[in-house]
């Protein structure tokens, strides 16, 4: 993974470092800090016209998702962490 996200809000929007990663960024979703019920709402904030993208990695026992990677521009992918672990609850393609 290219990139670690510790939450510490409920809503992040991601700049996506196109010159620091080769081909397409990978973005590891952390459970430090994480508890039941907690939402996630992670946006691409591609706004240059370059349509950078990134993959959210699927980590066993911390994150699992249908494939739905990678985000382009403007996506979102919003998530509740229950027990132990983040789960998918929407993915909106933009």
């Amino acid at each position: 993974a290219n990139d670690t996200l510790t939450t510490t809000a409920s809503y992040v929007r991601v700049d996506v470092d196109e010159t620091g990663n080769g081909g397409v960024p990978d973005l590891v979703i952390s459970e430090t800090g994480a508890k039941d019920g907690d939402l996630l709402i992670i946006v691409n904030n591609e706004q240059d016209g370059s349509n950078a993208t990134f993959t959210i990695t699927e980590s066993a026992g911390v994150y699992e998702t249908p494939t739905l990677n990678p985000l382009d521009a403007n996506d979102s992918i919003t998530l509740i962490y229950m027990n132990d672990r983040w789960v998918t609850l929407s993915y909106v393609d933009n």
